[in-house]
């Protein structure tokens, strides 16, 4: 994948780097380790974003999984990457919502919407894919990775379930809609039991 602004590079571990895919008319990215002869660690890192020219800084994008036998995917951010040095750099992990085992293979699977509110200054994101052939080779693909101002405007509604008697911790993301109407694509898959859903204005 070669984009104007991004950096796609391998660090020390493999010499693999994100790839670009077309399926249908669509073209993503796509990251695996398998067939590589190797450990593989992979980074797209987005060009640099002036957080403080944002109201409301938001991040959103599109991933999925085919063939998964683990997670291999991390979405991080860092305010003091340079351009060049990713391991001399500090990322942290962003909390979102990854194409994982429970979803079919090839699904698109919407990230939420990720606030970025409490980073300022420049920074970067990263997509960071880390895999050994023969051993860790789910393949995750990205599109439709979008930052951007939220203003003081409603974007959409996450929605989350857990068990009835669950905390907060036990909520788990089932996705995000526009309106305030969801359809949970898991009814009939999930274990009986009772739920409770919890919604979150973003």
């Amino acid at each position: 994948v070669e984009i104007a602004g991004w950096v796609n590079e391998a660090t020390d571990v493999g010499d693999r780097v994100w790839f670009a895919q077309e399926f249908g008319g669509n073209l993503y990215a796509q990251a695996t380790a398998y067939n590589s002869g190797s450990v593989e660690e992979m980074w797209l890192i987005t060009p640099v974003i002036n957080l403080d020219e944002m109201n409301d800084p938001r991040l959103k994008f599109m991933s999925a999984q085919a063939y998964w036998n683990h997670d291999g995917l991390e979405v991080l951010i860092s305010t003091d990457f340079d351009g060049s040095d990713i391991i001399g750099a500090q990322w942290e992990e962003l909390n979102c919502n990854l194409a994982g085992e429970d979803d079919p293979n090839h699904a698109w699977i919407p990230s939420g919407i990720i606030s970025l509110a409490d980073y300022e200054g420049d920074a970067y994101i990263a997509f960071k894919y880390v895999g050994e052939d023969g051993v860790e080779t789910t393949s995750y693909r990205l599109d439709d990775i979008e930052v951007y101002d939220g203003g003081s405007g409603i974007a959409g509604y996450n929605v989350y379930a857990g068990p009835c008697y669950g905390g907060a911790e036990d909520m788990v993301f089932k996705g995000f809609t526009l309106d305030q109407t969801f359809t949970d694509n898991t009814w009939g898959t999930a274990e009986a039991g009772v739920y409770k859903w919890a919604v979150e204005v973003v």
